[in-house]
């Protein structure tokens, strides 16, 4: 299990290097992509690292007595076994992980919250929530709230898809570069038709992954008013961004849906809540659409949410490395 583990966590960092070479490239909505699909796969080597970390222990430790085996022979005999106490293996073991991942946030910059929107984000809790007030008249405006929690089912857990989907983002983005080099050299004047194809001539293929299906969850919530009607829609994003809305539901005040009570949860379950499926009218939808990009609900902020979401992964992971040396060290 351990060789299988080590296996896995090398292949996913190759998926995790490969999409960050191409996010530096691309465009915004590729970059966002890149980004959320890292952050997946992140945390899938979080699982499995701290077994890497044991094998290459025993690695060195086979390698300093002389024993003649390469870099890339592992030694899997339990007399190899690190004979410290487990929690000085522990506390070590966390401050190694700590300092690795402060030296990825110092690479990264803050990502600036698009739209007038104003982000509140509590170290340590798992809920994000964004505000804006979008003016209707001299006299009157709309809150919108828009929140998210990190602590959603990940449904990405499959290493093959991962494996495809970082690929796929590889091969598009190579095909957009040839694409581009073409362009350059005057050769899309070719009557012949053979331009048309170029998209299906270079790195492009069909996908048996659906990125669709992995979603990322988030509410918008518009009042009128501070605590006036209130309508909420159930929304998600997929890796491709394109964001749907799920569901909504209308209230007489703000005060049912921001009710965190046991009563007020009780009385939101028993509210009618309509389905945006296949089957709601195609115009319906287009205004709905229409009326949350007007208060500033548009694809940037779709790509703005997914990339935060990784950016808080990381920042929340170190965190935890550090409580749990903390906790650890504590008497």
């Amino acid at each position: 299990r351990t060789e299988q583990s080590s296996l896995m966590l090398c292949r996913m960092h190759r998926v995790a290097g490969r999409l960050a070479r191409a996010s530096l490239s691309r465009s915004g909505s590729t970059h966002a992509r890149c980004v959320r699909l890292m952050a997946m796969s992140r945390s899938m080597v979080g699982s499995t690292r701290s077994v890497v970390a044991e094998t290459q222990q025993r690695t060195m430790s086979s390698s300093s007595s002389g024993g003649g085996r390469g870099s890339d022979d592992i030694n899997f005999d339990e007399d190899a076994r690190d004979e410290r106490p487990l929690l000085d293996r522990m506390v070590e073991h966390f401050e190694e992980e700590s300092k690795a991942q402060e030296r990825y946030l110092a690479e990264m910059e803050e990502l600036p919250v698009p739209n007038g929107f104003q982000l509140t984000d509590q170290p340590g809790h798992a809920d994000v929530v964004m505000t804006r007030k979008f003016e209707l008249s001299a006299d009157s405006f709309e809150r919108v709230v828009i929140s998210f929690n990190m602590n959603q089912p990940n449904p990405a857990t499959n290493i093959e898809d991962l494996m495809q989907a970082g690929e796929e983002l590889e091969a598009e983005g190579a095909a957009e570069e040839e694409r581009r080099l073409r362009q350059q050299e005057d050769l899309d004047d070719d009557e012949d038709g053979q331009d048309g194809m170029l998209g299906q001539e270079i790195g492009e293929r069909p996908s048996d992954v659906d990125l669709s299906n992995h979603r990322m969850e988030f509410t918008v919530q518009v009042t009128k008013g501070a605590t006036g009607p209130t309508i909420v829609f159930n929304c998600s994003v997929d890796l491709m961004d394109e964001w749907y809305i799920d569901s909504c539901s209308i209230f007489p005040s703000s005060k049912i849906p921001d009710d965190r009570s046991v009563s007020g949860e009780w009385i939101r379950q028993h509210v009618f809540e309509t389905l945006l499926d296949e089957h709601i009218n195609v115009d319906t939808l287009d205004f709905l659409y229409d009326y949350l990009e007007e208060r500033g609900v548009d694809e940037e902020l779709v790509q703005f949410l997914g990339a935060y979401m990784g950016f808080k992964m990381d920042k929340e992971q170190l965190r935890w490395h550090l409580n749990m040396v903390k906790f650890l060290k504590s008497a």
